[in-house]
């Protein structure tokens, strides 16, 4: 590898340095909670040029790489150290961002009815998806619906009674469900919810609030608790770290990311998560994709105790 060449990744290692900086600042700036989305990536390019610098004796370059690597490891590696698998679920939620420009609606119900999961959760539910998901209302007879045009519509179906059901709306006028359910004769409350994108000031502020509003509905509710949704951030959030202090519900991990599905894997980033309960133990599997530019996953889940 020719020196000049070598410079010119140097070159493109310090932008990345910046932009890694940047995320540090997630708590402050919207455009530094972007930032963030990208730790995985930040640290697989810093060990890449570590190892070339290592190579090319680079003194300078080596001690910044690995001071980066180390920063973004320190991140990520809490979102992988207890990612497992759980054996035999007593319980199983199938979570989906459909898409709602996505026009592949066999691909949806033939992986739905592979996997047979107890419920199932969709975002992104338009008018059009909404005729075409009256094909599950056979196996699954109780259901919310609540379709909607601008991407932040949604559907649950539930193998089980719906005890009780709220819709809830909070400042950035998106809707959200909350329900309860019997399961293995204990309550049992699903709260799904899709926030806006931080992609301005504006959104970045609504979605902050309304993870304050998911913590507040959750904080109000008896029984054992489920949140699960597209949460638009992503494991090592700042903001999820506090939703999980505030609510003292656990986020389940994965190894595998959800979005874009068209981006090879190491390129993606999972912004659909769940937080559960101390008392439920859960795993997360990501399937394959069903059109959309999100992968679905199948939350597993049992009593602990």
């Amino acid at each position: 590898m020719k020196t000049d060449l070598v410079k010119k990744l140097n070159s493109f290692g310090i932008i990345v340095m910046i932009f890694s900086s940047m995320a540090l600042l997630e708590d402050k700036f919207f455009i530094s909670d972007l930032l963030v989305s990208f730790k995985f990536q930040y640290l697989w390019i810093f060990l890449i040029l570590l190892m070339v610098n290592l190579f090319y004796k680079k003194a300078l370059f080596i001690a910044l790489y690995l001071v980066m690597s180390l920063i973004n490891f320190i991140s990520v590696y809490p979102t992988w150290s207890n990612a497992q698998g759980l054996k035999d679920p007593n319980l199983k939620i199938y979570f989906a961002n459909i898409n709602t420009a996505n026009k592949k609606h066999s691909l949806l119900m033939e992986s739905i009815f592979r996997q047979k999961p107890d419920i199932v959760v969709l975002q992104e539910v338009n008018k059009s998806w909404e005729q075409k998901l009256v094909a599950l209302a056979s196996n699954y007879k109780h259901q919310v619906m609540l379709p909607r045009e601008h991407n932040f519509g949604m559907a649950i179906f539930s193998k089980f009674e719906i005890l009780d059901q709220k819709i809830l709306q909070g400042r950035a006028q998106v809707e959200s469900i909350l329900l309860k359910v019997k399961f293995k004769n204990r309550d049992l409350n699903i709260l799904a919810t899709h926030p806006v994108p931080p992609i301005g000031l504006d959104y970045w502020n609504l979605r902050n609030n309304q993870y304050k509003e998911l913590a507040e509905y959750l904080n109000k509710t008896q029984g054992e608790k489920i949140l699960i949704g597209d949460l638009n951030t992503v494991p090592w959030s700042f903001h999820l770290k506090q939703l999980s202090e505030n609510t003292g519900l656990n986020l389940v991990h994965t190894f595998r990311d959800t979005w874009n599905s068209v981006f090879p894997v190491g390129m993606r980033i999972r912004p659909a998560h769940a937080f559960i309960s101390k008392n439920l133990e859960g795993a997360l599997k990501v399937l394959d994709s069903v059109g959309s530019d999100h992968l679905p996953m199948v939350l597993g889940l049992k009593y602990s105790k």
